[in-house]
């Protein structure tokens, strides 16, 4: 569903010169909440990289333009509506739905490249002293 909701926003031009993951991410959120399996922006973000504002602003965006709006925001409110009442009525603490393996994979990976970056700048950072200190021998 997140793919039709991306095809149908580049047709109508929407997501032009805005970065390919903030969209995505966005399709994911929009996508996940119309078909009942709603995930938080944070949750989205969490896994793909990006903000949760982005993610909003490229909802509202998408949304907007693919008059979908009102069938998100009442497909969402239906869900917390679900979710309240599912909590009243349930006596015992509700166990935690474990996330599906490609979402593990996705944060492992986000969390491997997070490692990466930090890691190549920390080495640039020593050879730049290393440069520094040779070039005051000198």
């Amino acid at each position: 569903r997140a793919i039709k909701i991306l095809k149908a926003a580049k047709e109508k031009d929407v997501i032009s010169g805005k970065g390919p993951t903030g969209c995505a991410a966005a399709a994911i959120y929009i996508a996940s909440v119309l078909e009942g399996e709603r995930k938080t922006q944070r949750e989205v973000g969490d896994v793909v990289g990006v903000t949760e504002v982005t993610i909003r602003n490229r909802y509202k965006e998408m949304a907007e333009a693919l008059n979908i709006e009102e069938e998100v925001e009442s497909k969402a409110k239906e869900e917390e509506a679900r979710a309240a009442a599912a909590i009243v009525s349930m006596p015992a603490p509700v166990e935690e739905k474990k996330p599906e393996p490609v979402i593990i994979k996705a944060k492992e990976k986000h969390k491997k490249t997070k490692e990466k970056k930090k890691k190549a700048k920390k080495q640039k950072k020593v050879k730049k002293q290393k440069k520094a200190k040779k070039q005051k021998r000198k």
